[in-house]
């Protein structure tokens, strides 16, 4: 049984957010924050191995974003986010997609069109947009000023 205060994020263990509530990972609506636009929740079960992996990578890519940032993820976005990668990365042909599940340049710029493309660069975007201008008081990995440069472009 999960604690209240421990959430999953799509790891293999819970992860605790310091200081946020159960109640501001829940949607506005009352629904799940794992469930896409149309309320079913998203199954990638049924993809292939190299399409769920850079899914659930990107995933967690965004969790960390956000949990550094110290800012509620929008899921309903991040669900698009999520969809939008699957679609472009099922676009490609195979050896393309293993290119890119080994390639970190070319993942990583997946990754940036699908954050943008859903458009989780304008969600929470004052505050990003600061964090992104002051960058040294973050702790972000180099990789994820990907995500903060759409912020500011």
């Amino acid at each position: 049984m999960v604690k209240p205060d421990i959430i999953m994020l799509g790891l293999q263990e819970p992860c605790r957010l310091p200081g946020w509530p159960l109640t501001s990972i829940l949607r506005d609506d009352g629904g799940s924050p794992r469930e896409g636009a149309a309320g079913a929740m998203s199954d990638s079960r049924d993809e292939p191995d190299d399409i769920r992996f850079l899914q659930e990578e990107f995933r967690r890519h965004l969790e960390i974003f956000y949990a550094r940032l110290k800012l509620a993820p929008p899921y309903q976005s991040v669900e698009k986010a999520i969809e939008h990668l699957t679609a472009s990365l099922k676009a490609l042909p195979p050896d393309e997609r293993k290119r890119v599940g080994t390639d970190p340049d070319r993942r990583w710029a997946q990754y940036r069109t699908a954050f943008v493309e859903s458009g989780l660069h304008r969600k929470h975007r004052g505050i990003i947009a600061g964090f992104a201008r002051s960058r040294q008081s973050l702790d972000l990995p180099a990789e994820y000023h990907r995500f903060l440069d759409a912020f500011i472009s």
